[in-house]
Order: structure tokens, then sequence, then C-alpha cells
């Protein structure tokens, strides 16, 4: 083909090729947020998990101590 239909077409490739990274990329960041949410609420879930043990083993040395 002559020279303007070979800027078009690799125009087109780069053009596609940047849509691809940018939805590769959006798709990786949608992923680290979602992992990210689920790290942070499972870390909320063993700290209060962890706060109820305590609450119970303090409760316990209590009435051994006041017995």
């Amino acid at each position: 083909g002559d020279w303007s239909s070979d800027v078009c077409s690799s125009d087109l490739i780069m053009t596609d090729a940047a849509t691809g990274a940018k939805e590769i990329a959006t798709d990786a960041a949608t992923g680290i947020r979602e992992i990210a949410t689920d790290a942070a609420t499972g870390a909320k879930d063993m700290m209060e998990t962890a706060k109820d043990g305590i609450k119970e083993m303090a409760t316990e040395v209590s009435s051994a101590f006041s017995k």
C-alpha cells in the first residue's frame, strides 16, 4: 500500500495497544483494590476476635482472683 495507508494502520495498532494496556491496568488496579479490601476486612475480623478473646481471658482472671 501507499505510505498514507501504512501510517493509518500503524496508528490503529498503537491505539489498540494503548487501549489494551489501559484495560489491563484498570483490571489490575481493580484486583489490587479488592485484595486490599479483603485483607483489611480479614485484619479487622482478626482484631475483633483477639479483642473478644482478651476480654474473655480478663473476665476469667478476674473471677479467679475474686474467689
